[in-house]
């Protein structure tokens, strides 16, 4: 998931088809401290997805998760 710090030119690339969080630029936003809370709040379920599916590859591999 891109994070969108600064704008930038990204109209053409494999990643401006990927939605990014948060909706606006963390350099252009009013509160920059919210801004990072929308990137963390939109990177948790990602994040515990891949997690999960660690975790059952692992256990269907037959090794103990950690």
């Amino acid at each position: 998931m891109p994070i969108r710090l600064r704008e930038t030119d990204w109209q053409g690339l494999p990643l401006a088809e990927i939605q990014g969080a948060p909706e606006e630029w963390i350099g252009n936003a009013a509160n920059p401290d919210q801004a990072w809370c929308r990137v963390s709040e939109r990177l948790r379920p990602v994040i515990d997805k891949a997690r999960e599916r660690k975790r059952r590859k692992l256990r269907e591999d037959g090794e103990r998760p950690r």
